[in-house]
C-alpha cells in the first residue's frame, strides 16, 4: 500500500500499441481510488542500473495485486521465448499474489481453432 493507504495494483500488459488502452485503464483504476503501476503510466519506479526484465518484476514483488492483460500480441520485451508480461504473471503466481486476468477474444477464437494440433 502507498503512504496515503492506496491499493497498489500493477497492470500488466503489452504496450506497443495499446497505450491508448493503457491510459484509461490506468486511468479508471485511479478514479477508483487504487494507485496503479505501470511502465507506460510512470508510476512504476525503475532503476536504471537493472534491466526493463528486473525492474518489472520488483514492481511485481512491490505491488498489491496484480492485472494481467492478454492479448494477441506477445509482449513487449521479448526476452528468449517469453516476454516481460508474461514472467510478470508467472511471479505474480510464485507469489501468490491476489490477480485478475482478462483476455483479447482472438485469444480464445485462436485457442479453439488451434486445440485440433495440441498434442497430450
Amino acid at each position: 500500500m502507498t503512504a496515503d493507504g492506496k491499493i497498489e495494483i500493477m497492470i500488466a500488459s503489452s504496450v506497443y500499441g495499446y497505450e491508448d488502452q493503457l491510459n484509461q485503464i490506468c486511468g479508471l483504476f485511479e478514479q477508483m481510488g487504487y494507485h496503479p503501476v505501470n511502465s507506460h503510466y510512470k508510476t512504476m519506479p525503475t532503476d536504471p542500473t537493472k534491466s526493463n526484465l528486473d525492474n518489472c518484476i520488483e514492481a511485481v514483488n512491490n505491488c498489491d495485486v496484480l492485472f494481467g492483460i492478454l492479448r494477441p500480441l506477445y509482449g513487449s520485451g521479448v526476452i528468449g521465448d517469453t516476454s516481460i508480461t508474461h514472467e510478470e504473471m508467472k511471479r505474480a503466481i510464485e507469489l501468490k499474489k491476489p490477480r485478475w486476468f482478462v483476455a483479447h477474444r482472438d485469444i480464445r477464437v485462436a485457442r479453439v481453432l488451434l486445440k485440433q494440433y495440441r498434442f497430450f
